[in-house]
């Protein structure tokens, strides 16, 4: 890590911020290098003879290991009852409780972590067991559907945080994790990246130490104090943080494909419905509603993308990310400047917004715009008056017309009524 701070800036870095940055590497740094020591520091077994060796005491225990104490009192707790147990014939049931059994949230990660530690550091062979167990539970069956991908940002996490941790080493650890996350990619760009939420979720928890990313929290210190520049992380070497980069760049790169293309489903889907009121004179709101969800739907979608673009810092030139960004604006705008085309309203005075020419689309009209008649279905505003607006003829009936309408109808009131009789 690398800091200025010159008696000219603006904005003084305060001193408790640069010892908290660097106490959190250097407690991280300590625990990695505690967790890969202990491969060849195991406790003497003279440690283990005074432990309570009780089935009841110790299956007890492996049944916590299964739900993660919220409060620090109960993981506290946890920890001192740990270390009064002799856990060596059932470190494989608590292998399971804490790989196969166990249902923690993102949150409850790093304690998880610090417990598989605490462990791995007494009993030599808990994590060849607990790999065993992660190794099953991540390998992807060919033509597998992932449907819960909640469930999948926790536990890439947690495989990526024992990784880093230490508690798995880089020999045994790197090559599952790294051939998963490859998986996943390959994955999520032929089923039209429905994993996207999952990808910003991995970026923001591991880019740091996967990717040498700078971590969203660094980041906003680095934006509010100019002069305080944080270097990548030093975890992992820099030949993984290219690699991972390389992979989660292309898979940018196919999100911005993907997004280019439902772009232009929703303008497609917009020039028709235009075509159709132009045509047809109304536009059933069957089809304005699916519109309206397909503009919804790519706006969240460019939302994303523009948060991942964000996590990776991706070059404006590489991505052209203005462009897309203008693409959104464009139609947000009544579709101005998108490849030319104006939605087929093209205004003088006040502009067309979305919402406006929906109203328009549905007959409302009420935007104060002055439509351009060289793009209307009528010649001039004349035409269009003689077309679409009626006079009330009523009053200009005679008299005797009127009242024999209203004869008639009572005639057929009457008829109806003794029909029913």
């Amino acid at each position: 890590m690398t800091i200025s701070n010159t008696e000219t800036d603006d904005k003084q870095i305060p001193q408790s911020l640069i010892d908290e940055i660097q106490e959190r590497r250097k407690s991280k740094s300590h625990i990695r290098n505690q967790n890969l020591k202990a491969y060849d520091n195991w406790p003497d077994e003279s440690v283990f003879q005074k432990l309570d060796t009780g089935l009841k005491r110790n299956t007890a225990f492996v049944k916590k290991l299964k739900s993660v104490p919220i409060e620090q009192a109960g993981r506290d707790a946890l920890l001192l009852e740990l270390d009064q147990l002799n856990l060596r014939k059932y470190i494989d049931e608590v292998a399971n409780a804490l790989s196969v059994d166990l249902k923690f949230k993102m949150q409850e990660v790093p304690f998880v972590v610090e417990l598989c530690g605490y462990i791995h550091r007494r009993y030599d062979h808990f994590v060849s067991q607990l790999l065993t167990n992660l190794k099953k539970h991540f390998e992807m069956k060919k033509d597998e559907k992932i449907q819960n991908s909640s469930r999948l940002r926790v536990d890439v996490r947690y495989l990526a945080e024992l990784i880093a941790c230490g508690v798995i080493n880089d020999k045994d650890g790197l090559p599952l994790f790294t051939s998963y996350i490859s998986q996943l990619l390959k994955y999520d760009r032929e089923n039209n990246h429905e994993l996207l939420s999952f990808v910003i979720s991995f970026v923001t928890f591991c880019g740091e130490d996967y990717a040498g990313l700078v971590s969203t929290q660094n980041k906003k210190l680095q934006d509010k104090y100019p002069n305080l520049t944080i270097t990548p992380s030093s975890v992992f070497s820099k030949d993984l943080h290219e690699s991972c980069l390389k992979m989660l760049n292309e898979y940018f790169d196919s999100l911005v494909s993907n997004f280019k293309s439902t772009l232009s489903h929703v303008k497609d889907l917009a020039k028709r419905n235009h075509s159709i009121l132009e045509n047809k004179g109304e536009l059933h709101q069957e089809k304005m509603d699916q519109y309206d969800n397909e503009l919804a739907s790519m706006e969240r979608f460019h939302g994303n993308i523009a948060h991942l673009a964000d996590l990776l810092v991706v070059t404006e030139e590489r991505m052209a990310i203005n462009d897309i960004h203008q693409y959104v604006e464009d139609l947000k705008s009544g579709f101005e400047g998108v490849d030319g085309w104006t939605g087929g309203l093209v205004t003088s005075g006040a502009g067309v917004t979305v919402e406006n020419w929906k109203e328009l689309m549905r007959g409302e009209g009420g935007t104060g715009a002055e439509v351009d008649y060289e793009l209307s279905r009528w010649p001039d505003e004349d035409a269009a008056a003689f077309y679409e607006k009626f006079l009330d003829i009523v009053p200009l009936l005679p008299a005797a017309a009127i009242r024999g309408e209203s004869l008639l109808n009572k005639l057929d009131s009457e008829t109806a009524a003794v029909d029913e009789d």
